[in-house]
C-alpha cells in the first residue's frame, strides 16, 4: 500500500477509538492504553507499505494492537478484584453514612431517580470491567473482541492467529470463570452475596463527593 500522511491521518481517524478502547479494557489503565495505540500506529506508519491486502485492513491494525496489548503492563488482575472487596466490605463495617446519606437522597427523591440510575448503571459496568481481571489477557482478548466489538469467531481466530474453535474455547472458559464468580459475589444473583450495587454506590459517592455534582451538570 502506497503511504503517505493522508493515509495514516485516515486511519487515525477512523480507528484510533476502536484501538484505545481495547487497549483501555486490556490493561484497565488509561496512559498505558495511550501508549499502546501510540506504539501500535507507529508500527503501521512503518509497515503500512508491506501491506498486501491479505486481510482487512482493520483485521490487520487490530492484531498489531492486541499483540502490543498482550505485552503491555495490566492492572486489572484478582488482587485489584481482592482489594476492591476489602475496600468496600471495611466502609461498610465502618458506617460511614456520608455516602450512604446521598445515595439515599438520589434514590428517594422522584426527581432524582434518573441520577441513581445513571450512577447504578456505572456501577454495573465497572464491576464488569473489574471483573476482567479474573480472565486471562489471552482470554479477556477474545470476550472483549466478542462482547463489545461483536466479532464473529472466525475474525477472531484470525486476528489472534488462533483459529475459530480456539477463540471459542477461551470465550467459553472466559464464560464460565465470570459466571462463577458472580455466583458467589453479587447480590443481583442471590441476595445473600456480600456485593450490591447501592453499597458500591454509596462508596463511590464517600471517596468522590464530586461526582454527584458532575452528574447534575449533564
Amino acid at each position: 500500500m502506497e503511504v503517505n500522511s493522508k493515509v495514516i491521518t485516515d486511519l487515525y481517524k477512523t480507528y484510533q477509538q476502536r484501538l484505545f478502547f481495547l487497549a483501555k479494557r486490556m490493561t484497565g489503565n488509561v496512559e498505558t492504553a495511550e501508549e499502546v495505540v501510540q506504539d501500535a500506529f507507529h508500527i503501521i506508519h512503518n509497515k503500512l507499505s508491506d501491506f498486501r491486502g491479505d486481510s482487512d485492513i482493520y483485521t490487520w491494525m487490530y492484531r498489531i494492537t492486541c499483540n502490543l496489548c498482550l505485552k503491555a503492563k495490566s492492572s486489572l488482575n484478582k488482587e485489584r478484584i481482592k482489594f476492591a472487596d476489602i475496600e468496600i466490605r471495611d466502609f461498610n463495617s465502618q458506617n460511614k453514612f456520608a455516602g450512604k446519606e446521598e445515595l439515599s437522597k438520589l434514590k428517594n427523591n422522584p426527581e432524582l431517580q434518573i441520577l441513581y440510575r445513571e450512577l447504578i448503571e456505572n456501577v454495573k459496568r465497572e464491576c464488569h470491567f473489574v471483573l476482567l481481571g479474573l480472565l486471562t489477557k489471552e482470554q479477556r482478548l477474545v470476550y472483549l473482541m466478542r462482547t463489545h466489538e461483536k466479532m464473529k469467531f472466525r475474525e477472531i481466530g484470525e486476528i489472534l492467529e488462533i483459529g475459530e474453535n480456539a477463540a471459542k474455547s477461551r470465550m467459553k472458559r472466559a464464560i464460565v470463570i465470570l459466571e462463577n464468580d458472580l455466583r458467589i459475589r453479587c447480590s443481583l444473583c442471590s441476595s445473600t452475596n456480600f456485593c450490591n450495587c447501592d453499597d458500591c454506590a454509596a462508596y463511590i459517592i464517600y471517596k468522590n463527593p464530586e461526582i454527584l455534582n458532575k452528574m447534575r451538570e449533564k
